[in-house]
């Protein structure tokens, strides 16, 4: 298995900076590992920075802002991964996420799988805290869900090709997760949940 990341971003280079840094002891100990950033069209050019410093992302920039669909479409294909691992740019990713992600993996009827938000979030906040509780509400009690979770959602390169990828007609961060899960079902397809991968 080898695991594609990526991520839209816009103007947010502080908070990518953790994000990557919280991939880079991954991306140390697997070479095959690739983490694509998707800027959607930033005012500056800090994205590119702070990716081009982390040695061992990659930098794509869209020419016009068209939001997460298109972002994390142009990420998606450009992916040269068996798996892709959508992540939103504000997250910060576990230590022990990606071996919890293979382990899920090793079964082969997962073809699409997603995972949680931690309860205690890494920059608390009123505002961060009350998220994380409002969206542990909303937790599952099943092991599916039926929106694809791109806050830290896992698909086959294959399956994310073979779909079309996220609708680009809905331009803002609103329900292209929503869309992508009910095309993916379908399909057929079972979206796989573990709240343990956060």
């Amino acid at each position: 298995m080898t695991f594609s990341f990526v991520t839209p971003a816009y103007n947010n280079p502080a908070q990518v900076k953790k994000l990557l840094d919280s991939i880079r002891p991954e991306a140390a100990k697997d070479p095959s590992l690739e983490v694509i950033v998707v800027d959607d069209c930033s005012p500056n050019e800090g994205l590119k920075k702070v990716v081009s410093e982390s040695g061992f992302a990659r930098y794509i920039r869209l020419d016009t802002n068209s939001g997460p669909a298109k972002a994390r479409n142009v990420g998606g294909m450009a992916a040269k991964n068996d798996l892709i691992i959508f992540v939103d740019s504000d997250v910060i990713l576990n230590q022990d996420t990606l071996s919890r992600i293979r382990e899920k993996f090793s079964d082969p009827k997962v073809d699409i799988l997603g995972g949680e938000y931690d309860l205690e979030p890494a920059n608390p906040s009123v505002g961060t805290r009350f998220k994380s509780l409002m969206v542990a509400s909303w937790r599952p009690r099943e092991n599916y869900v039926t929106v694809f979770l791109t806050r830290l959602g896992v698909i086959k390169k294959d399956i994310f090709v073979k779909s079309g990828g996220f609708d680009t007609n809905l331009t803002t961060a609103s329900v292209e997760d929503y869309e992508f899960g009910r095309r993916l079902m379908a399909s057929g397809y079972t979206m796989y949940y573990d709240e343990n991968i956060t």
